[in-house]
């Protein structure tokens, strides 16, 4: 973990008051639950990211096909297995896919919720991302069609997800959950945003991603950032508008300066 940064707000028993929240689709209880934090008295659900399937952990857990769990990261699994067969893929692959092992898929959403301080200043509101989990039972592992036999370990890595459980067989690992990310007071982090030689801002503000409450990123693969301009002032327009009732404010959270959900 790194150290907290000057944009950083830490807020005692927050991160434990997510966790036991139990996700539902309105997430109304959960913003009872920010709003009871003096600081987040009058916090807002301004938008989402995810949720559709587009985003989720790289990570994948191992399971026999009666559910048993084996291994809680599908890359290391692999490895392991390779090793047992003296490094032959070949031979691991087939001996794998024929023992049908089951792989998860943990998908990702990433709630930002902001509470407005009422100044004049644009940028002067706390922004909260908390992300829900859903984990799934997934696919089956090395079950799709493959060319040739692999021979390297990441001809292995390569064909260890297979194609996706008809629904009707994909059924959930454990009830959803919330996870808070990072408490940002965007004031303070508004004077870390990069600008470009014409003199505009060249991102958005954004939830940095190294605060010790963010995810872990080397779990997730990276996925394009999105650049959009910004008058010299900030306070233009950011591209998700979905908190519109904050009239004249910065409205929503945007790309962070490292977007490690993955889509389609």
């Amino acid at each position: 973990m790194k150290p907290l940064q000057r944009y950083d707000i830490e807020i005692a028993g927050l991160a434990t008051a997510v966790t036991a929240c139990q996700p539902e689709a309105s997430h109304k209880a959960l913003l009872h639950r920010l709003r009871s934090f003096d600081l987040l008295s009058n916090a807002k659900l301004a938008t989402t990211r995810g949720g559709d399937g587009s985003h989720y952990f790289s990570r994948r857990k191992v399971l026999r096909s009666s559910g048993e769990l084996i291994h809680d990261h599908h890359e290391e699994w692999v490895k392991q297995q390779l090793q047992l067969d003296g490094g032959d893929a070949t031979k691991t692959y087939k001996r794998l896919r024929d023992e049908k092992f089951l792989l998860s898929k943990c998908e990702l959403t990433t709630l930002y919720f902001v509470h407005d301080k009422g100044s004049d200043n644009p940028a002067d509101f706390i922004q909260v991302a908390i992300r829900q989990q859903d984990e799934f039972i997934d696919s089956r592992a090395f079950e799709r069609y493959s060319w040739s036999p692999p021979k390297t370990i990441q001809d292995l890595l390569n064909e260890v997800e297979g194609e996706a459980l008809p629904a009707e067989e994909r059924r959930r690992m454990g009830p959803p959950m919330y996870q808070l990310e990072a408490v940002v007071d965007v004031e303070a982090f508004v004077p870390r945003r990069r600008r470009s030689k014409q003199g505009t801002v060249s991102r958005c503000v954004a939830l940095p991603t190294q605060s010790p409450m963010h995810r872990p990123t080397d779990l997730l693969r990276p996925r394009p950032s999105r650049m959009t301009s910004f008058s010299p002032a900030g306070t233009a327009s950011l591209t998700n508008r979905a908190a519109s009732s904050m009239t004249g404010r910065i409205q929503a959270p945007v790309a962070a300066e490292n977007d490690f959900a993955i889509t389609g």
